[in-house]
């Protein structure tokens, strides 16, 4: 039975994070926003796809009844009110961006959420407009159990809570993550005179692992691991955990991105044998460990069909 990446997005406004956009077929998504408007709206979106499951919920560090807030730009909706003298608000002419109302809605604490819908995901996703500890901290000891997270964190505290790179960066840490990758950069400017090498950093994604996945314990926790890697776009750590683990696990031909994998892997050794000091014949004998056959030679593979597929 192949196994299926599960993930769960904290703050799904917009629909499927654009990291996760080519692999809506593949995975299973747990979509979670406290706006039930916008989860009635995504229901409609995406009402094909079985393999999407939306939550009206707002999770946090316990159970509560607290406030939420809604503004004319509905991408700043929050549990948290917002601090309009910051330089990413002052960029964005602070007038413009208005509460219009708020509500009182229940929180439900992370971990029980997840008691309560019975799974674990593999990656989180998290874009709560300040709140992104709240949902952390609340996650207490499954937290252990995450794979890798994906979050937004701003520079600059935006909203007033405690939440920004800095504090989000010292939390992960903590708990035995790491940053992995950072993009989808927005840089603000210090004032109007700024050009492109004035501007500092603004919002950012960043991408955390759980240090424990470089020692993966099974053959199916392996391919999983590959499998997260894969989509999360992070080469270099997924030809490392292919290097240290080719001889003692497989890729499984079940494995539902076997083929995706096989292409990359392939791909990225016929580069590789384009440089110095890296020969076909390494790359074959490679290649041959992990798929048990032959790497196309150059020619071949770029007539290959199934490598450079139309």
């Amino acid at each position: 039975m192949k196994s299926r990446p599960k993930i769960l997005d904290i703050g799904c406004r917009y629909g499927i994070y654009d990291q996760f956009k080519n692999f809506k077929n593949e995975c299973i998504f747990f979509m979670v926003d406290a706006d039930q408007v916008e989860i009635a709206r995504l229901k409609k979106k995406y009402k094909k796809y079985k393999n999407l499951k939306f939550f009206s919920d707002c999770l946090g560090e316990n159970d509560a009844n607290i406030k939420f807030k809604i503004f004319n730009h509905k991408g700043y909706n929050s549990t948290k009110s917002t601090y309009k003298n910051t330089l990413w608000f002052k960029q964005k002419n602070e007038k413009r961006i208005v509460q219009i109302k708020e509500k009182k809605i229940k929180q439900i604490q992370s971990k029980k959420f997840l008691d309560r819908e019975n799974f674990i995901p593999d990656i989180i996703k998290i874009d709560i407009e300040g709140a992104e500890l709240n949902f952390l901290k609340g996650l207490e000891n499954k937290i252990d159990l995450i794979k890798f997270f994906v979050l937004e964190t701003a520079f600059e505290r935006n909203f007033k809570s405690d939440v920004n790179f800095g504090s989000v960066h010292k939390f992960m840490l903590e708990n035995n993550f790491t940053l992995i990758k950072m993009i989808n950069s927005k840089n603000v400017n210090l004032n109007i005179f700024s050009n492109l090498n004035d501007q500092i950093p603004g919002v950012v994604d960043t991408f955390y692992m759980n240090k424990k996945i470089l020692n993966p314990a099974s053959n199916s926790e392996y391919n999983m691991i590959l499998n997260l890697l894969y989509i999360l776009e992070h080469d270099q750590l997924l030809f490392e955990i292919l290097i240290k683990f080719k001889r003692k696990f497989k890729i499984l031909k079940k494995n539902i991105f076997y083929n995706r994998l096989k292409i990359k892997i392939a791909s990225k050794l016929i580069q590789k044998t384009k440089e110095p000091f890296y020969s076909y014949s390494k790359a074959n004998n490679f290649f041959k460990i992990l798929f048990s056959e032959k790497l196309p030679f150059l020619s071949d593979f770029n007539e290959s069909n199934f490598y450079n597929s139309v």
